[in-house]
């Protein structure tokens, strides 16, 4: 994803994200919120589904995530990456 990809949204100006997160997870916070409305290349599409896959340990399945829409498909990767976080760093 670009990496001048703002962290504040549209939709939430006040930047609560501080602007701490990399540029993927801003991209991916930008199109749930629906700030990016563009649809996703195949290559980010991809990417996203490889990205939930290897965060979720096999919990995020491809099959599962392929008819998923963009916004879906970016909160399922968010999601893994949540879940990993809370099974691996805390």
């Amino acid at each position: 994803f670009p990496e001048d990809t703002p962290c504040c949204s549209q939709k939430y100006p006040e930047c609560f994200f501080d602007g701490v997160c990399g540029p993927n997870e801003r991209m991916i916070r930008r199109i749930i919120v629906g700030d990016h409305t563009s649809p996703l290349t195949a290559e980010q599409r991809e990417w996203l589904i490889e990205e939930a896959d290897r965060a979720g340990e096999g919990s995020y399945p491809r099959e599962d995530a392929e008819s998923l829409s963009d916004v879906e498909l970016a909160r399922w990767t968010m999601s893994a990456w949540q879940a990993y976080v809370r099974n691996n760093c805390l």
